[in-house]
């Protein structure tokens, strides 16, 4: 009789202890869990922002380019002369072309179009490879397009699309807002095109770990770059592009697995930019 009350003791006290265990033991396991994972994000947050400084850098030049170009008075005179005069117009037109866009296209060999369009309905573009390979364009269209997506206080946006009727795969748009001389309002649009595979010289290099990628979404939340590898394209999905307006960090289960997000925003100089990993 004593001995089965002691076993049923000592059974009653097992089962307490291990039960305090399993507690203590899942408690410390969430615990640790979430404490890898914060780790873990903070680790690729901090590799995402020091790569998102390189990429600042290197959208930069694109805006220093577009400084360099509007400093011609010829570029100015363009977009308040008479839209009528075919004179000037073919005047100013060979003067930015040789004395303006060239030079530039020589110092940033990775632009691939430049074109001003003033809203006289005039245009002057150039391609930095073959000038008479470059499209007919709607200038008026072309004008009212860019208009609507450009800050008015003359900073920069970046654009996903491209002068071309069917765009290139990868093409993206720097375009600002632009003056002459006669009026300190602007009364022009002045656009850069390049390829976003040069972003893959920052971006390509990063690793961060097997079956991850990188997106570069503009302020539309429309994806600028995405990872060369098998099936990036699809694996962004559309809840995700969301939540990174939303969220630094968040998980979301894709194909019976949990992904985690990380993201950094990103401002040039108007406008956002995101870069968000998986």
């Amino acid at each position: 009789m004593r001995g089965s009350l002691s076993i049923k003791i000592f059974s009653y006290f097992a089962v307490v202890i291990i039960m305090s265990l399993s507690i203590i033991g899942g408690f410390t396991y969430l615990y640790a869990s979430k404490a890898i994972e914060r780790q873990t994000a903070d680790n690729i947050a901090q590799t995402i922002r020091n790569t998102a400084y390189q990429t600042d850098l290197y959208l930069k030049n694109y805006d220093r380019a577009t400084y360099t170009i509007l400093s011609s008075n010829d570029v100015k005179r363009f977009l308040d002369m008479d839209p009528d005069d075919s004179y000037s117009y073919f005047f100013y037109t060979k003067q930015i072309q040789g004395n303006v866009l060239q030079p530039t296209f020589l110092t940033y060999p990775q632009i691939a179009h430049i074109y001003l369009i003033g809203r006289n309905g005039r245009m002057v573009a150039d391609d930095n490879q073959t000038p008479a390979s470059f499209p007919h364009v709607d200038a008026k269209k072309q004008f009212d397009k860019l208009w609507r997506k450009t800050p008015g206080n003359g900073t920069a946006a970046i654009l996903t699309q491209s002068i071309r009727p069917s765009r290139p795969k990868g093409a993206v748009t720097i375009a600002r807002r632009v003056r002459g001389i006669a009026s300190y309002q602007p009364n022009g649009v002045l656009a850069m095109e390049f390829n976003s595979r040069e972003l893959s010289r920052i971006w390509g290099e990063l690793d961060l770990g097997t079956d991850s990628f990188v997106y570069v979404l503009d302020q539309e939340n429309r994806v600028v770059y995405a990872s060369e590898r098998k099936g990036a394209a699809e694996a962004l999905p559309n809840e995700a592009v969301k939540r990174t307006a939303l969220e630094n960090s968040f998980r979301l289960k894709m194909g019976g697995a949990e992904r985690l997000f990380v993201t950094e925003r990103r401002s040039f100089p108007a406008g956002e930019w995101w870069p968000p990993f998986r």
